[in-house]
């Protein structure tokens, strides 16, 4: 018995699709910031895979925005199609701050 709608019968909201097919590009994984092999504790797993990150001789571990650590090999299927942390789904992008030229000088009362 299936409870679910049938696909043309659901009405998805706009962020879901859009966010289904949002991958990061190859360079982006260049930027994440690198986990020092000292910092990584006995125990410590990769969420995606479950592998102890210590199991492999030359960890390769990165740490996105939100703190979450991940096996880069393992990060890197993810975003080819995701742009969120698989965690917390946080947005992991960098944006860039919008910058609102300002048209009018500024009011000078010096001569007033």
């Amino acid at each position: 018995m299936n409870f679910l709608p049938a696909d043309e019968d659901v009405a998805w909201p706009a962020f879901v699709a859009d966010s289904a097919n949002r991958g990061l590009p190859q360079s982006f994984l260049d930027t994440l910031d690198r986990v020092n092999k000292t910092t990584i504790k006995k125990d410590d797993v990769c969420p995606i895979c479950t592998t102890p990150f210590l199991e492999d001789q030359y960890p390769l571990v990165v740490r996105l925005k939100c703190g979450h650590k991940f096996d880069l090999e393992c990060i890197e299927i993810w975003f080819k199609e995701h742009s969120t942390c698989p965690m917390c789904r946080q947005g992991v992008e960098k944006r860039k701050p919008i910058v609102v030229p300002d048209d009018e000088p500024e009011y000078d009362d010096t001569y007033s």
